[in-house]
């Protein structure tokens, strides 16, 4: 290469001095180098501890299930079934209509246990349903989500209506 620096008003190419890089340090076309987790949509979505309310059979309503005020007060229990290579500190979480912040999340301590619970207090649906009184929100997306210790691999739930 040159010693001298290049002038960046300058269309010109620079010379090259016949010094490639080798083929390891070349980057593939089509593929980024950043490190990707593996992320796959194989989990059961939580549900409700208590028995939900099915909407569908009952009432008209777009939502597949609800929770009445007995399912949330003084704190509403969603539980995760047992997922594939449970472990120690796998990270897992349950998103309410906020598809970027959960609305709790928890780290596996006994991967013995059939099921995983989180609890999400009373005041977090109030605030959800009635935030904004002018148009309360009746349909409510939600989703799980498994982070695995270790290996960083991702699982989640698909996305469901109540």
């Amino acid at each position: 290469m040159s010693d001298y620096p290049l002038n960046p008003d300058s269309d010109r190419v620079p010379a090259s001095d016949k010094a490639a890089f080798p083929v390891a340090c070349r980057p593939e076309r089509g593929r980024s180098s950043l490190a990707v987790t593996p992320r796959a949509e194989d989990l059961d979505h939580p549900y409700s501890a208590y028995p939900a309310i099915p909407l569908l059979t009952v009432y008209p309503e777009a939502a597949v299930y609800g929770l009445g005020i007995r399912h949330v007060r003084p704190y509403a229990r969603f539980v995760f079934e047992r997922w594939v290579d449970i472990n120690s500190y796998d990270y897992f979480a349950f998103y309410l209509n906020d598809l970027v912040y959960p609305a709790a999340d928890d780290l596996v301590e006994d991967p013995s246990l059939d099921r995983q619970t989180l609890a999400i207090p009373e005041e977090f649906f109030a605030e959800l349903l009635h935030g904004d009184p002018e148009n309360p929100k009746e349909i409510v997306q939600s989703y799980g989500r498994v982070l695995r210790a270790g290996t960083l691999t991702e699982s989640t739930s698909p996305l469901n209506p109540f």
